[in-house]
């Protein structure tokens, strides 16, 4: 007896010991293969990595980390159904341990791996089995029906036959319905004497995990597609072919069980499949690039997981974890805005740090703040006309004189564009809060705040230089959640804010107060913040503005509207009193497809309720004018019109909800209101998805802006070093993509202008966008070139640098 349990306590002992010099022993076996990988492609790679457009490096890298937690996310929900209670956390964590194995010759090791971890866990090892025959199949079921699917419709010379869909058909029969699934899973159990499952996965279930995986390959495929063009020229070839071109390899690879995650298999997959679009050498160069960075992203994945499960120790994220716990959707919300940050912030950058923004306006901007931040109040140079002027003399965004303080901390235009997005995005918290106490649905709410963070009106605001009135897309979120819930203080606090931002949006301000006198009846606030208001807007028009203007007009943009007048007053009673005239202006001008533009994100759900009416003045200013670039959401033009679009889209939704549910039956019986907030869930991501890939900046989309991440300026680290060392005291003058570069002065030229004045003149030569014409830049050069007084002291190819010459 005694002895027995000594021998007990012994193999306890022993297993405590045996179990970690296991875990380590599988983690570096991986590791020792993953390095012998890395030493035999490295010297292919190494020649072509001085050429590579690494941004398109720093693009792939997330789509990646998104494909590995993607598909741990599919395994925990099967896991999940099956039985297997498991938080998410201990899920990946499981996951990621054990496939990283996979780089072990056999193939076995993960799926041992995950079987044993989820053991320690107390789950069963036939459902940890069973969770991975799942996973296995519908990864396989995916991959291969993306392949299938691109395939099918040919090109590139490649073609799969019609007869083949024979083989195909039985499969997606059995994916998309789980009954099938469960028999076929549970005669397998009966031939091999094993009790059977209860297998709850059910229609929707099965489209869940399904929705879940293509969205892990499409991942997938577009990293190894953005980390192919790194290192290859692939214009020409069609994106969607090629990711899943990469998606197929995979599948074959995978199904190589032979082989540590079939290396050397995938790869010579690619090769095949690409060397009808490229060279077999070229063909090899993206196998092996797009190999190396999808393990470079899982082994980031790697430390983070694991670092994470170190400092889940400490009390205070302890603390933290139990937060999220109680408050998950506020914690989805959280990562949500912090990706947008992130994302944001690097792209903005990115297109500052390579020289690809502008004088307007970035350059104004920050011209504008730093003399006012050392003793110039609200000044910069008029890039037209070459003269010192007021910032009232363009517009009435006084709101850049708050940022002047951050300037004495960081004087630089990157100040501008990180608080451009912090602010931007923050504009989701109120969305989320107005969509919680409207819908009374966390889910709900978190998808309008993501419909928020998607809008590409505000992604493209935000990527085009910096703007006051961006900001004010934030502001008016905050302002009508705290007017709707009747907290005037903050309210009044964020439309000042806004009003700050431009001079148009006092038209919003002033039916904010019409809201608050007719619906909240309460005239006192209504009439005090609609009279400041109308006090500043006339104030502006009447008298700042003319006074800051040379030719004493009220505003320059109102030569966009001469059609209807020649001052606001004119222009303001000719709309009210003849409307009907309006209109036929808009459809003589095919101007209607602007209000699909700007309502189709949502899937026209603003349209469904009357605050639609609060983006009626910015809409109205954009559509009747003259300005064809007020019409276009790549430009800051949709930023006072973003937020009601979401705003009205939330009580849209509401009244859908309520219309659908009272009034659609199916066999007699009302549709419950779970099903239909699960319906208008569903819809309201397909149009903000929809949109995004049409319409948004982001890289899938199909008016993308990758230029940021891929252009290289030859004279970036010359033109650098000059900022640095330029005194401020000195005097430039720069063209358009130049010129923010060295706007941190009192005087700031925009070339031409400042030939003679100018210390220091630099050109860009040959920018087709240039804001003058580039036979007007190329003209004035050759004037400089010949002008005594200047000496040229760079010159590399279309960039010119000519420094006056001391008396």
């Amino acid at each position: 007896m005694i002895h027995g349990k000594y021998r007990s306590m012994a193999i306890i002992k022993l297993k405590k010991i045996i179990k970690p010099v296991l875990e380590i022993l599988v983690l570096g076996l991986s590791i020792f293969f993953i390095g012998k990988f890395l030493w035999g492609s490295w010297p292919d790679l190494a020649s072509r990595i001085e050429y590579a457009k690494i941004g398109y490096l720093w693009l792939a890298l997330p789509f990646f980390l998104s494909y590995f937690f993607l598909r741990s996310l599919g395994w925990w929900y099967i896991l999940k159904k099956l039985g297997g209670k498991l938080n998410f956390s201990k899920s990946g964590y499981i996951w990621f341990i054990s496939e990283f194995s996979r780089y072990i010759p056999g193939n076995v090791w993960s799926f041992v791996g995950r079987v044993y971890l989820c053991d320690k866990e107390k789950i069963a090892k036939r459902i940890a089995s069973l969770s991975l025959l799942l996973e296995i199949f519908y990864l396989i079921g995916t991959s291969l029906g993306l392949g299938i699917i691109v395939f099918m419709a040919g090109g590139h010379g490649l073609k799969m036959p019609l007869w083949s869909l024979i083989f195909i058909f039985p499969i997606v029969i059995t994916i998309i319905n789980p009954k099938i699934l469960g028999k076929i899973i549970n005669f397998a159990f009966y031939k091999w004497k094993k009790e059977k499952i209860d297998f709850n996965l059910g229609y929707a279930d099965s489209i869940v995990i399904l929705l879940v995986y293509t969205s892990a390959w499409l991942a997938y495929g577009f990293g190894s597609y953005l980390t192919a063009a790194a290192f290859v020229n692939l214009s020409g070839i069609s994106i969607f072919w090629l990711s899943c071109s990469f998606v197929l390899a995979w599948a074959i690879g995978y199904l190589s069980f032979v082989t540590p995650m079939g290396l050397g298999v995938r790869e010579a997959a690619i090769v095949t499949i690409l060397k009808s679009v490229i060279s077999s050498s070229l063909a090899s160069l993206v196998a092996i690039s797009t190999r190396l960075m999808m393990m470079l992203s899982e082994f980031l994945a790697l430390l983070f997981i694991l670092s994470a499960k170190k400092i889940s120790k400490f009390s205070l994220v302890g603390k933290a974890n139990e937060y999220i716990k109680k408050n998950p959707h506020s914690f989805y919300l959280a990562l949500m805005i912090s990706i947008y940050i992130a994302y944001f912030l690097t792209l903005t950058f990115m297109r500052h740090s390579n020289y690809l923004t502008s004088r307007y306006d970035l350059g104004n901007m920050d011209q504008t703040v730093w003399n006012t931040a050392y003793g110039n109040f609200f000044q910069l140079t008029n890039p037209e006309i070459g003269s010192q002027v007021s910032r009232f003399s363009i517009h009435g965004d006084i709101f850049l004189v708050l940022l002047a303080p951050f300037y004495w901390l960081a004087s630089s235009p990157y100040t501008l564009l990180f608080i451009q997005t912090i602010v931007v995005a923050l504009g989701a918290l109120p969305i989320f809060w107005l969509a919680k106490d409207v819908l009374k649905n966390n889910k709900l709410a978190l998808t309008m705040a993501f419909a928020y963070l998607m809008y590409p009106g505000t992604q493209w605001a935000n990527i085009f230089d910096f703007h006051s009135i961006t900001l004010a897309t934030s502001f008016l979120s905050f302002a009508f959640y705290y007017v709707y819930k009747k907290n005037y203080v903050p309210f009044i606090i964020f439309c000042l804010l806004a009003l700050a931002t431009k001079e148009t949006i006092a038209f919003i301000i002033i039916l904010f107060s019409l809201y608050i006198i007719i619906r909240q009846k309460n005239w006192k606030v209504g009439i005090a913040i609609g009279s400041i208001a109308m006090l500043w807007f006339a104030l502006l028009l009447g008298k700042i503005m003319p006074e800051a203007r040379i030719d004493a007009t009220s505003h320059f943009g109102l030569v966009y509207y001469k059609n209807f007048g020649n001052t606001p007053l004119e222009i303001i009673k000719h709309l009210v009193l003849q409307p009907m005239g309006a209109i036929r202006y808009i459809g003589a001008n095919n101007r209607w497809f602007y209000l699909i533009l700007v309502t189709i994100p949502t899937g026209f759900l603003s349209l469904f309720s009357p605050y639609i009416i609060l983006a009626i003045p910015p809409i109205a200013l954009n559509i009747l004018s003259d300005q064809t670039q007020m019409r276009m959401i790549n430009y800051q033009y949709t930023s006072d019109i973003a937020p009601f679009i979401i705003i009205s889209s939330i009580f849209g939704l509401r009244f859908l909800i309520k219309t659908l549910h009272n009034r659609i039956k199916i066999g007699g019986k009302q549709i419950s209101i779970i099903n239909i907030e699960k319906i208008a869930l569903v819809y309201t991501i397909i149009g903000v998805i929809y949109s995004s890939v049409i319409y948004s900046p982001m890289p899938y989309s199909q008016a993308r802006d990758l230029k940021p991440f891929t252009y290289r300026n030859t004279s970036k680290k010359y033109l650098d070093e000059l900022r640095r060392t330029i005194p401020k005291t000195a005097i430039v003058s720069a063209t358009n993509r130049i010129s923010p570069h060295f706007t941190n002065r009192k005087i700031s030229y925009l070339f031409p202008n400042g030939i003679g004045q100018a210390d220091y003149i630099i050109v860009e030569d040959g920018y087709e966008f240039e804001l003058i014409s580039t036979q007007n830049v190329s003209d004035n050069l050759t004037i400089l070139r010949n002008d005594k007084r200047y000496t040229r002291i760079y010159n590399n190819d279309n960039v010119e640098v000519f420094r006056k010459d001391a008396k």
